[in-house]
């Protein structure tokens, strides 16, 4: 735990006193040792002379090193002898220092990484892929920098405006600080912060209240935050600052407070145990989220779909969210969500109209039957429900004349759908986002020529794309001959779909193995079953590659394969029949 302290007192050079920084160390998290030596010493001359504080630590990965960023001002006469590469006012910027495993200081900037001027503070950082992200506050906003170092070259997001400002709660009406950066589960929402708002009463820094709670970013510029504080308190003395860590699903925080004129560190915990596995704490080194490596065209959708699943969980986990609106949210609200996605993933985009219909329909029961606040819920709801239509209109303006009056109406809806979100009319955005689904209902499908082509597991929607064209040439197949088994290879091939949807490739792959047997019994082309032995293969070599980096049965996926290369042999062959169970078989030696 790296910690600030006042070492000297008030003078007319460092008007709040000299501030430096220390560590302690600790078996348990509760019962902590101090080492006996400042470890950011105060330097004449240098950016921190008065203040080195608000230190915020990352270890990086392998253990080796650890980065601490704290907040540095400097003297009043700082400039009496020649002005300073960072300027002559109090506030200088954030420092960067970095110390060893063995917590020796290996080095400290001679400059702010990043430079303020204005009262500033609590700078909070954690990684995400290659980038590093700095929050901070900045009397009385947040702001967001990033850098490809944690040492230099840090520049402000957002094109240097604020990221968070007050007024986003009852409780933040004034002034914003603390933020705490953590690292969160989800796959569109990779940033938490735990931050603090303070309203004034007869003017700063009287707090009249305050509070903590917490919100959610997929990029660290927009938040969605929850209006309910954890804590809330008056006066001056509680909750002055405090770092949070994940520890598997749950937090643990440290927090300073004042008592008796004196500040002392506290442990607050979201468990009732007092004790953890150090195993699971978990660093600010964040996984790299899922959705950010799709290159999918089209995929925005999914994402956003997923976003607003990973959303509605953040309300619902949310402690402040009564057990009623919790329950419904967790259940029949992400059951509907479920139902967009499965609809979406198997092809079946005529269907998205009806499937957000019953998302927003379960949220009018979460507000009708628990008394909850979902606007904010609807808000997003909607903004996900214009992207669908968006990407019908996307899909069907490559498949269809541009003049055709089903696509120009769409447009149209799609237009006026928008105007109503900008009036905050989220119903009547689902009435033009449905007018523009049933213009086009029947009239784009998934073909050839008009998949969307994927990477790492989202080749599975690809996939599915790709299946899903063979059959229009079964139905004219079935239309040519009247053989019932063309038919019986169309439900296999659909049933197939439904496991693909699922990411289920054992069931899909059984399943096309079956519809390609149906399409030789009733001598379907030489071109139909090529192509769907070619799309089969392609389906459990992804699943194959998958198991052998998830860690699945080692034998069985080696075994598995074998037999791949073996039913490869036999495709090339022009042998589909042979292929296919052969292919079957490395599923089922695959299959975890």
């Amino acid at each position: 735990m790296f910690f600030e302290s006042r070492i000297t007192d008030p003078d007319p050079d460092c008007t709040v006193g000299k501030w430096g920084i220390s560590y302690a160390t600790s078996p348990d998290g509760l019962n902590w040792t101090q080492a006996t030596t400042q470890k950011l010493p105060n330097n004449d001359g240098t950016f921190y002379e008065c203040v080195a504080a608000h230190p915020y630590a990352v270890m990086d990965e392998n253990g080796d090193d650890i980065h601490v960023w704290f907040k540095g001002e400097q003297g009043t006469q700082a400039c009496a002898n020649g002005a300073k590469p960072w300027g002559c006012d109090q506030y200088t910027g954030v420092g960067h220092a970095r110390f060893t495993g063995t917590l020796d200081v290996a080095s400290i900037s001679a400059e702010p990484v990043v430079q303020e001027s204005a009262m500033f503070g609590f700078p909070a950082v954690t990684r995400v892929n290659d980038t590093w992200y700095m929050m901070l506050a900045r009397y009385p906003q947040f702001y967001l920098a990033t850098s490809d170092r944690p040492d230099s070259g840090w520049s402000f997001a957002n094109g240097g405006n604020p990221v968070m400002s007050p007024g986003v709660t009852q409780w933040s009406q004034d002034e914003l600080f603390n933020p705490a950066l953590t690292c969160d589960e989800g796959d569109q929402f990779p940033f938490k912060v735990f931050f603090g708002g303070r309203n004034f009463g007869m003017g700063w820094p009287q707090i009249e209240l305050g509070g903590w709670g917490d919100a959610i970013s997929q990029e660290g510029t927009s938040w969605f935050v929850n209006a309910a504080p954890f804590f809330n308190w008056s006066g001056n003395d509680a909750w002055r600052h405090w770092d949070v860590l994940k520890v598997g699903d749950e937090n643990i925080a440290w927090f300073s407070e004042k008592q008796g004129g004196k500040l002392y560190i506290g442990f607050a915990h979201t468990t009732s145990a007092e004790s953890w596995p150090s195993a699971l704490v978990e660093g600010r080194i964040c996984p790299e989220p899922e959705g950010w490596s799709t290159t999918l065209p089209g995929s925005d959708f999914v994402d956003k779909a997923q976003g607003f699943r990973e959303l509605v969980q953040f309300v619902s986990d949310d402690p402040t969210t009564s057990q009623c609106a919790s329950d419904m949210l967790d259940g029949d609200v992400q059951s509907a969500i479920d139902e967009v996605f499965k609809g979406y993933l198997k092809g079946h985009l005529n269907q998205l109209a009806d499937d957000l219909n019953d998302v927003y329909a379960e949220l009018d029961k979460v507000s009708n039957d628990c008394g909850f606040d979902t606007s904010v819920l609807e808000q997003n709801l909607a903004l996900l429900t214009i992207d669908g239509l968006q990407h019908q209109v996307d899909r069907a303006s490559a498949m269809m004349d541009p003049t055709a009056g089903e696509l120009v109406d769409a447009q149209q809806s799609l237009d006026d759908a928008l105007v109503q979100y900008s009036n905050g009319d989220y119903d009547g955005v689902l009435d033009d986002a449905e007018d523009g689904y049933n213009e086009l209902k029947e009239k784009i499908r998934w073909d050839d020529d008009h998949c969307p082509v994927g990477s790492n597991s989202e080749i599975y929607l690809t996939l599915q794309c790709e299946v899903q064209s063979i059959e229009g040439d079964l139905d004219a197949l079935y239309a040519a001959n009247g053989d019932n088994r063309v038919r019986d290879a169309r439900n296999r091939i659909q049933d197939g779909l439904e496991s693909l949807a699922s990411i289920d490739v054992w069931h899909a792959v059984n399943k096309f193995e079956q519809a390609m047997d149906k399409l030789d019994q009733a001598g379907g082309t030489e071109a139909e079953m090529a192509e769907l032995a070619s799309l089969t293969s392609e389906v459990l070599r992804q699943f194959i590659d998958d198991g052998f980096t998830s860690g699945h049965d080692p034998g069985g996926v080696a075994a598995a394969d074998t037999l791949w290369n073996s039913a490869e042999a036999a495709r090339v062959a022009g042998d589909y029949v042979q292929a296919m169970n052969d292919y079957r078989d490395a599923a089922n030696a695959a299959n975890p």
